[in-house]
């Protein structure tokens, strides 16, 4: 057997900033590509495997009104690797757009930075249903005034092909 090395999946999520002068609610799609660049131990017994993953962020702004942030984030994902429940921890930082104009950010162009807790459920050869928890930071790194950043918590639901 070929060991999998990389993935190719769609995520869907709901995500609302918390400690923003207004809450901030927004719908996402994330399409991402991942490719195994180490593993440590066998997926039969248990292993850690190391990611490179290329995500993107497409963001539609709901509530106080509607607008969209872009984004292209590069991430590294360590996975605890099994044959049936993969627990994983992802972190990443890129930039980002961001249509908004909220009292938080002083400019369009910014940066994303998030991490995440997630479990993959390897359902049948190839396929799986991903189910995780992300934290998420925008904020333009002190390129304007306005710096304080727009945080937000997000729940995501995905599927994934490995191949």
């Amino acid at each position: 057997m070929i060991p999998v090395k990389q993935t190719a999946s769609l995520r869907l999520c709901m995500g609302a900033s918390f400690h923003t002068e207004e809450d901030i609610n927004f719908v996402s799609v994330l399409p991402y590509y991942a490719c195994r660049f180490c593993r440590v131990g066998s997926p039969e017994d248990l292993a850690l495997a190391f990611h490179f993953v290329f995500e993107g962020a497409v963001h539609t702004y709901t509530d106080p009104e509607t607008g969209v942030g872009l984004g292209l984030i590069p991430m590294l994902r360590f996975d605890l690797e099994n044959r049936y429940v993969v627990p994983y921890l992802g972190l990443g930082v890129g930039p980002y757009y961001f249509s908004l104009d909220v009292p938080e950010l002083g400019q369009a162009w910014n940066f994303l930075s998030q991490a995440e807790f997630g479990i993959r459920f390897n359902c049948v050869q190839h396929l799986g249903w991903h189910l995780s928890y992300r934290l998420q930071h925008v904020s333009n790194a002190g390129m304007s005034d306005r710096n304080s950043g727009v945080n937000s918590h997000l729940v995501l639901l995905g599927v994934s092909y490995s191949f």
